[in-house]
């Protein structure tokens, strides 16, 4: 497992945690990836918000998913908790969530964009995660959907 932190103490980015004891870094852990749905993380809680990469556009039904995992994480950040977005590799599908986080947290689509990469060098390599995020305003991410 790798991991980076994407706002300092409170919400990661990474890879899925494959037996690691992630009780004592996260409160909550979000597993994107449909593939790894039963990783065991005993002590955390687990969120999940399975859909799928494979370099395509997310369906509706995927991108309601990944905004309906975000709107939870953006409410547990609020609320001081720390958080890790996973999937597969950390890249796509994690930095999606983090993607509609950030934003709805107030920054820019670019702004979150750039943060995400800064943390995780290869992230968001899917272009068609990168247009979904740019259709999102912060001013309406409240009350936007993707």
């Amino acid at each position: 497992m790798s991991f980076a932190y994407v706002i300092p103490k409170f919400l990661a980015q990474g890879s899925v945690p494959l037996d690691y004891d992630l009780r004592d870094r996260f409160d909550s852990v979000v597993l994107c990836a449909e593939e790894f749905q039963d990783v065991p993380l005993p002590g955390v809680e687990v969120i999940h918000a399975p859909f799928d990469d494979g370099g395509r556009a997310p369906t509706p039904a995927e991108a309601q998913i990944a905004w309906k995992a975000a709107k939870r994480v953006a409410k547990r950040v609020n609320a001081n908790k720390r958080v890790l977005v996973t999937c597969a590799m950390g890249l796509n599908r994690s930095g999606l969530v983090v993607g509609f986080v950030l934003i709805m947290l107030g920054f820019s689509a670019d702004q979150a964009i750039d943060i995400i990469r800064m943390a995780r060098p290869k992230a968001l390599f899917n272009e068609h995660f990168v247009k979904l995020l740019k259709r999102v305003r912060p001013s309406t991410s409240e009350s936007a959907t993707p």
